[in-house]
């Protein structure tokens, strides 16, 4: 199991390579790349695409167990 520390590390971390993907693929929207390039280049869809900036947005959101986690341990 892990710690609550542990838990936002891991967290953060999957934000990371989450938030760099979007970005990737707002770079090579904005120079006019196609969505069958883009595709073929990161294996993500426009479907997806929407997606991965859905869980950004998830991340963002404080957690309801926070202000609570944050009493005990802090």
């Amino acid at each position: 199991m892990l710690t609550y520390a542990e838990e936002l590390r891991q967290e953060g971390k999957i934000e990371g390579e989450i938030k760099g993907k979007v970005e990737t693929i707002e770079s090579l929207l904005a120079v006019g790349a196609d969505w069958s390039l883009i595709t073929r280049a990161t294996g993500i869809t426009p479907d997806e695409f929407e997606t991965l900036k859905a869980e950004i947005n998830r991340f963002a959101e404080p957690h309801a167990g926070d202000d609570a986690q944050q009493a005990t341990t802090g």
